[in-house]
């Protein structure tokens, strides 16, 4: 089996080079074709996800029950995985909070400070802490925003806010930490299964699910594992070109009509 997953890719990067004309201009070893093979083999690699105890986090990876919004557990968080395993490879801001208030909410105010320590300060806090081990390791950086960062809805403001930051931060990391680390944002539609979809009003839920299924290319809702995929695809060296991206995972929901 083996030898035929590398005989199809072998296929298929011939075919690739024929259509761009340069067969004999970029030769291809046979240990690029290994080191396909291997991609998603993360032995001895190291991963920091923030939010893992349910949902999204839990379906990616490791185990420190930590508030970053107090002083001091983001280094904390830092220092137990260094003094654990010496090394951080990967980096998946994950945590965060769904937070909605409408503007004239008496509680806005509040409401946006509790949201922004941490959907922005902590993530900022944590990449500033762990960007060093990753550059040294030529690893990566995954912010969790969400399509309502770019598509807000009524009551959104302050977390429509704190995840548009958190993309602006990612494009800017991208110049910022140099070419020994990638950078990319995942922005999910709502997730069935995730914390933020049960704080949600139970009576509302099977309408929103029902309404991403129908609006859907893929006619689905997303789930927890969908994301997870998607991390571990930006994590390896499958993805060692892409750098600076915002990948939607939304099922189609956001494809133009037109």
């Amino acid at each position: 089996m083996k030898s035929a997953a590398i005989c199809i890719v072998l296929i298929f990067v011939h075919y690739v080079s024929i259509i761009n004309g340069d067969v004999d201009d970029i030769p291809i070893t046979m240990k690029e074709f290994r080191a396909v093979e291997n991609s998603l083999d993360f032995t001895g690699k190291v991963a920091l996800v923030t939010g893992s105890n349910s949902g999204l986090g839990s379906a990616t990876p490791i185990g420190l029950q930590l508030d970053l919004t107090i002083p001091g557990n983001v280094a904390k968080l830092v220092n137990e995985t260094i003094k654990a395993y010496g090394h951080i490879d990967i980096l998946v801001n994950n945590a965060g909070i769904g937070s909605f208030a409408p503007i004239q909410d008496p509680k806005f105010k509040e409401v946006y400070l509790e949201s922004r320590a941490i959907n922005e300060e902590a993530q900022i806090d944590l990449t500033r802490l762990v960007a060093p081990y990753i550059v040294n390791r030529n690893g990566t950086i995954i912010l969790m925003a969400s399509l309502f960062a770019r598509s807000p809805v009524t009551s959104s403001a302050a977390y429509s806010m704190g995840k548009n930051a958190l993309i602006a931060f990612a494009m800017t990391l991208t110049h910022d930490l140099g070419s020994n680390c990638r950078v990319n944002v995942i922005s999910p539609t709502v997730i069935d299964g995730t914390r933020i979809f049960r704080l949600l009003d139970p009576s509302v839920r099977p309408t929103l699910i029902a309404s991403q299924i129908a609006a859907s290319t893929l006619k689905r809702a997303g789930v927890p594992m969908d994301i997870a995929k998607s991390v571990i695809y930006l994590s390896s060296p499958l993805a060692s070109f892409i750098n600076g991206k915002e990948l939607q995972l939304d099922g189609g929901l956001s494809i133009s009509i037109l």
